[in-house]
């Protein structure tokens, strides 16, 4: 058995105390876990906003929109510029005077 889970079993076999603060040891984070959460947690983010970006550009270039002033706004705002590129309607085509329609 782990060193953590002794830990836990002889945590679990006391009667838990009123306030958290009497933990073992092995329940306390370190900094380096903590800081190791953060940069896990911060790694997601910036995954997901370059994620929002690339949809947030090929949704404005499928809505006849430009892409990269959706991709900037992307970085910005994130995910919720992709739901407004989205929500938007399509740019309509611009009809040239002369053009032969059929």
């Amino acid at each position: 058995m782990g060193e953590a889970c002794l830990c836990q079993a002889l945590w679990q076999t006391r009667s838990p105390p009123v306030n958290t603060v009497n933990k073992p040891s092995c329940y306390k984070m370190t900094r380096l876990a903590a800081k190791e959460q953060g940069m896990i947690a911060a790694g997601i983010i910036v995954i997901g906003f370059i994620v929002s970006m690339l949809m947030a550009g090929r949704v404005a270039e499928s809505r006849g929109r430009s892409m990269r002033a959706w991709i900037w706004l992307a970085a910005v705002f994130g995910p919720l510029a992709t739901l407004a590129a989205w929500a938007l309607p399509a740019k309509r085509a611009r009809s040239h005077v002369g053009a032969n329609v059929h």
